[in-house]
């Protein structure tokens, strides 16, 4: 476990939030991306504490693609010649926030990349990042 850079990743997921919130009030769909941001740096906190990832062993124990480096990927989707990706960590590790996780990834996509949002309010991504965060801090990740 690295405190250090969990710590890190806690402080930038705040930052993200914050921004977030500020672009929402002027209804913004970039709020959008920053609500990601934070829900990633909040799932990159939640790996660098997590004790499942302190060994391979724990790691395979929750599953066989998992190891003690899953920790540190940086790259959001997994690929068979160099594993899994982050959105396959929280899909492991966080089953119960996956769905809005990946959900909040393809909004943000949308946003930075695509026709813009599409489907769901700016708010409604807040709550997306609201679960993700509030998930990872029960369970005392955060």
């Amino acid at each position: 476990m690295s405190e250090t850079v969990a710590a890190g990743h806690k402080a930038e997921q705040a930052k993200a939030y914050t921004t977030g919130v500020l672009l929402a009030r002027g209804g913004n769909e970039w709020a959008t991306v920053c609500f990601f941001y934070s829900a990633y740096r909040a799932v990159r906190c939640a790996f660098n504490r997590d004790p499942r990832l302190d060994s391979d062993a724990a790691a395979r124990a929750v599953d066989s693609n998992l190891s003690a480096g899953s920790r540190h990927v940086n790259f959001h989707n997994g690929h068979p010649n160099r594993g899994p990706g982050v959105n396959d960590v929280v899909r492991y590790l966080y089953p119960k926030i996956w769905t809005q996780y990946e959900l909040l990834h393809a909004k943000s996509v949308e946003v930075r990349y695509g026709t813009g949002l599409i489907g769901v309010t700016v708010d409604q991504t807040r709550e997306l990042a609201d679960a993700v965060i509030a998930e990872l801090d029960g369970r005392g990740l955060l």
